[in-house]
């Protein structure tokens, strides 16, 4: 056994009471701190981009005047082709999106075979281009319509639809869940024409197959997405002919403060339009204050932890004093002296922080557990939010350290700088 390694675990037992406080606070803080930083993390780079890619800062929605009569709503002029040309035309708009609605009543078949459940039902169908759906398609999925082709219609479900049969039908009818990756894939029969309520039209309904081939959490996309060439040319076939209506403008404006002055420009055509910046401002605040909340956790844990490790390690410093002066006098040098200060801050700091850690990741798998089952399945709960972040536990580690080195430290420096004679003098020996 080396000298240091002697002398420093002689210390270490002479000590072993307040060290162990030491390690003890360590560890609480540790698990405390990792769970919040944790929580901070995954707000920061999982829902703050999540709500921007829904709510798009530089993205108008636009939709046709309304008229409030009794209790009624009644549209002013409709959003036509002309319109949407009108709008595209505004300095500083870069992109106009526009949704096609189902104008003719419309339906859904789904059946799923190996479970013994069908389910017929009245949907919501829009038309979008590509472009407006493209970031929520897996890599390499078309979403071209081949009139010709006898291939499925691609559509894309509202993520909702899958949320609410995970919660609800599946719950009530002790039904399998299904997971996102179970949903892209599955095939439906489209009925056009025809409505589960009895509305029909003049022309004779017929179905079409269509395949899931991704989810959105666009809000205004609830139903189900075509490609907007099949909606348009089904409108025809069901409606007959006549300009082309919309049923919302999705319009980006190349510069996001330009977002206000082309407001303003639609509003005065007597069209409706609000910013997603607004929706995004408002979760935004809500994400902040939950991010408030896990740093006020960390501050008032830290500022309790400062308080007890730095009493603690300041006792056991001047208690230490004239030990340091016997061991200065008989030839320890202040490098070695400070060594076992860094030495001890290791094993009363790192080694907690790091069970802390542990502790945090066994407590996250847990919840996990209980509840991730049924979080991997919905679209309101992006990324994994009880998978600990190897970002969180390396923070973790670092601040807990810190905060036991840094009053060793501060402690230990002036009786480094100090003569041997001045130590000795301490009472403490």
């Amino acid at each position: 056994m080396t000298p240091w390694f002697a002398t420093f675990r002689l210390e270490l037992r002479a000590h072993r009471g307040r060290l162990a406080v030491l390690t003890l606070c360590a560890l609480l803080t540790a698990v405390v701190c990792c769970v919040a930083f944790h929580a901070l993390w995954y707000t920061r780079t999982e829902v703050r981009p999540w709500l921007a890619s829904i709510f798009p800062p530089q993205r108008i929605i636009v939709r046709a005047g309304q008229v409030d009569f009794a209790f009624l709503k009644f549209e002013v002029g409709g959003l036509t082709e002309s319109r949407r040309a009108d709008v595209a035309a505004l300095p500083g708009v870069e992109r106009v999106f526009a949704q096609v609605p189902a104008q003719f009543p419309v339906s859904a078949h789904v059946s799923m075979s190996r479970l013994d459940f069908s389910l017929e039902t009245d949907i919501v169908l829009h038309g979008v281009p590509e472009e407006l759906i493209a970031a929520e398609l897996p890599g390499n999925t078309s979403f071209d319509w081949d009139p010709q082709s006898n291939e499925p219609v691609p559509a894309v479900v509202s993520a909702y639809f899958l949320d609410m049969y995970n919660l609800g039908i599946a719950e009530g009818s002790s039904l399998p869940k299904l997971s996102k990756a179970a949903a892209i894939g599955r095939e439906f029969t489209i009925i056009l024409g025809e409505s589960t309520l009895g509305l029909s039209t003049k022309a004779k309904p017929r179905t079409v197959r269509a395949r899931v081939v991704g989810l959105t959490a666009n809000p205004l996309l609830v139903g189900v997405s075509v490609p907007a060439d099949a909606m348009k040319a089904w409108n025809r076939e069901f409606k007959g002919s006549g300009e082309e209506t919309y049923s919302a403008l999705h319009v980006d404006v190349g510069d996001p403060r330009d977002v206000e002055d082309v407001t303003r420009a639609i509003t005065a055509m007597h069209l409706q339009a609000q910013p997603a910046g607004e929706n995004l401002r408002t979760l935004r605040q809500a994400v902040g204050a939950a991010e408030g909340v896990a740093l006020g956790v960390v501050v008032a844990v830290l500022l309790l932890a400062v308080v007890g490790v730095f009493s603690t390690v300041l006792a056991g410093v001047g208690e230490r004093r004239a030990l340091w002066g016997v061991q200065r006098a008989t030839g320890m040098s202040r490098v070695m002296l400070l060594s076992f200060v860094v030495a001890e801050s290791a094993i009363a700091g790192l080694l907690p922080a790091l069970l802390g850690c542990g502790v945090a990741w066994v407590l996250l798998l847990n919840v996990n557990n209980f509840f991730g089952a049924e979080l991997s399945g919905m679209m309101l709960v992006p990324g994994e939010p009880f998978m600990l972040a190897p970002v969180a536990a390396l923070a973790t580690v670092g601040v807990v350290w810190v905060l036991v080195l840094a009053p060793g430290l501060a402690a230990a420096l002036p009786s480094c700088r100090a003569e041997p004679a001045d130590l000795l003098r301490q009472q403490a020996l």
